[in-house]
C-alpha cells in the first residue's frame, strides 16, 4: 500500500513540475495532501512556483515525515477541505484580475474537450482534475 501512495505522489508532483512554462502560467493553483514527497521536496514542488501550491501534511502523518507509514494522521485530510477550497479560490480570482476574464474552449492532450472560466470560480480548474486528483 505504502509503494502505491508513494507512486501516486510521485506521479502528481512530477507532472506538475514538468509542465511547460506556458502551461504553468495558465495554472492558478495546486493543493496536495498527504504529500509522500513532502520532506525531500522541502514541501513544495520543483521547478514551479512556491506560491502557487499549497501543502497540507499534517503533524501525525507518517507519510509527510518520509517515512511512508500511512498513520492515522494521514486520513484526516478532510478538515482542511474548506481551507483549501478558499486558498483555490483566491489564487483563480487573482488570476483572473491579471489576465481577462473571457472563457476560452480547447482540447486536452487526451482529446477531451475541456473549458477554462478565470472568472467563474473553480471552473477554471476543469481541464486539470486529473492532474491534481488527490493522493
Amino acid at each position: 500500500m505504502a509503494a502505491g501512495y508513494s507512486q501516486g505522489a510521485a506521479v502528481m508532483v512530477n507532472a506538475v513540475s514538468k509542465l511547460d512554462a506556458s502551461v504553468q502560467e495558465r495554472v492558478a493553483g495546486v493543493v496536495l495532501y498527504g504529500n509522500t514527497r513532502n520532506r525531500q521536496e522541502g514541501g513544495k514542488i520543483p521547478n514551479f512556483p512556491p506560491e502557487k501550491a499549497k501543502t497540507y501534511c499534517n503533524a501525525s502523518d507518517g507519510v509527510c515525515g518520509g517515512a511512508l507509514l500511512v498513520t492515522a494522521g494521514h486520513l484526516t485530510y478532510t478538515r482542511d477541505v474548506g481551507e483549501a477550497v478558499e486558498y483555490l479560490q483566491g489564487q483563480i480570482s487573482a488570476q483572473g484580475s491579471a489576465s481577462s476574464s473571457s472563457s476560452s474552449t480547447g482540447t486536452s492532450s487526451s482529446g477531451a474537450s475541456t473549458t477554462t472560466q478565470a472568472s467563474s470560480g473553480l471552473g477554471g480548474f476543469s481541464g486539470w482534475s486529473g492532474i491534481f486528483g488527490g493522493n
